[in-house]
C-alpha cells in the first residue's frame, strides 16, 4: 500500500513537472513573436479620442513605453497598471506588460492610417485620431492639405490641423488676410469654409465645384468673399 502511494505522488510530480516545462515553454515561445517592430505611423503620433465627457489620449512610443490616459490626468480603466508594450507583426496584436507582473493584456490593431487608429480592447473597438485628424473628424474638409495655385501663381492651403496659408508666390506678399487670418473651420452641410481672423470681419469661402472622386489631381472653383469672385484652383504638382 505504502509502495503504491509513493508511486502514485511519483507520477503526481512528473506530471506537474511535466505541466510547469510545458507552460514555460508555451510562454516562451509566446514571448518570442513579440519582437517586432511596430509601424511608425502609430509610434510618432499621440492619439486621441472622444470619450464621453472627457478627450482620452493614448501612445505607443517607439522605445516601447506606452500610456493610456484622459485630459484630466486621470488613467483610463487600469492602464496604470502598464507602461510597456511588445509586438507581433504576424497576429498585428501589440501586449501590454504589466508593471506589477501581473497578467499581460492584448491589444489588436484593426486598422491604422495617418489620420486614424482603431484597436480592439477585448472584444470592444475604440477609434483615435491623430491631432490632425480629430480635427478633420470635426471639420471634414474634402481639400484639406492640398495645395492649390491659380494661372498667376497665387497659392492656397487649409491645413490638415486647422491652419490656413495664402500667398503670391510670383510677386510675394500675403493674399486672402492671411496676413490675418490663421485658421479655418469647415461647415459641411454649407460646403462654406470660415475664416478665424483677429479682426470681427467674417470672411468664409464655399466650395463651388470640385471633383470628389478626384480631388487630389482635379482642379477646383471657390467663391472668395468679400467681395464674392470665383477663383480656379489647380493642385500644386
Amino acid at each position: 500500500m505504502k509502495k503504491k502511494i509513493i508511486i502514485v505522488a511519483i507520477i503526481i510530480i512528473i506530471l506537474g513537472i511535466g505541466a510547469f516545462l510545458t507552460l514555460k515553454y508555451h510562454n516562451k515561445k509566446e514571448d518570442a513573436k513579440y519582437n517586432d517592430k511596430l509601424s511608425e505611423l502609430i509610434t510618432q503620433n499621440n492619439w486621441e479620442r472622444d470619450g464621453g465627457g472627457d478627450t482620452e489620449h493614448i501612445y505607443f512610443s517607439e522605445d516601447g513605453s506606452y500610456g493610456y490616459y484622459c485630459l484630466c490626468g486621470n488613467p483610463v480603466g487600469n492602464s496604470d497598471s502598464y507602461d510597456s508594450y511588445v509586438y507581433d507583426k504576424e497576429t498585428n496584436t501589440i501586449k501590454l506588460i504589466n508593471s506589477y507582473g501581473g497578467k499581460s493584456e492584448l491589444i489588436k490593431i484593426k486598422e491604422v492610417s495617418e489620420l486614424k487608429l482603431v484597436l480592439d480592447f477585448d472584444g470592444k473597438e475604440k477609434t483615435f485620431y491623430s491631432v490632425e485628424g480629430m480635427y478633420l473628424e470635426q471639420n471634414p474638409l474634402p481639400i484639406a492639405g492640398i495645395e492649390y495655385k491659380t494661372s498667376e501663381d497665387v497659392r492656397i492651403e487649409f491645413k490638415k490641423d486647422g491652419t490656413f496659408e495664402s500667398y503670391d508666390n510670383k510677386k510675394g506678399g500675403f493674399t486672402y488676410s492671411s496676413d490675418i487670418c490663421f485658421t479655418w473651420t469647415y461647415d459641411e452641410e454649407d460646403e462654406t469654409i470660415y475664416l478665424e481672423c483677429n479682426d470681427e470681419v467674417e470672411r468664409k469661402i464655399m466650395l463651388h465645384k470640385y471633383d470628389e472622386s478626384n480631388i487630389e489631381t482635379s482642379p477646383i472653383t471657390l467663391l472668395i468673399f468679400n467681395p464674392e469672385t470665383a477663383v480656379e484652383f489647380e493642385p500644386v504638382k
